[in-house]
């Protein structure tokens, strides 16, 4: 494992989260750079760590794919409950690097 890797992909991935929060970039942009790091860190990093954090980047993929698809016009609860806890866990998981 290449720590000084896993380490910039990982801050990376943070300031797209960070910048999501801002408002900066929208959430098909933070997916599909949260999609190119987890691909990246596949390389370079324990596969088991990297499976967890594309199970929270599939869960940000699918509220993404509600939004995009229009099947609610507001945000349910359910979808905006597993954006939340996709974003938190993918900060948890990126903060132990």
């Amino acid at each position: 494992m290449d720590r000084k890797t896993v380490r910039w992909l990982a801050q990376q991935a943070t300031r797209s989260l960070s910048g999501f929060d801002r408002g900066s970039i929208t959430l098909p942009t933070l997916v599909a750079d949260l999609e190119s790091y987890v691909d990246a860190l596949q390389n370079v990093a324990d596969h088991d760590w990297v499976d967890e954090l594309r199970s929270f980047v599939n869960q940000l993929e699918f509220a993404n794919a509600v939004a995009i698809e229009g099947r609610h016009t507001k945000r349910s609860s359910r979808d905006g409950g597993t954006l939340a806890e996709a974003l938190i866990g993918l900060r948890l998981m990126l903060e132990e690097y």
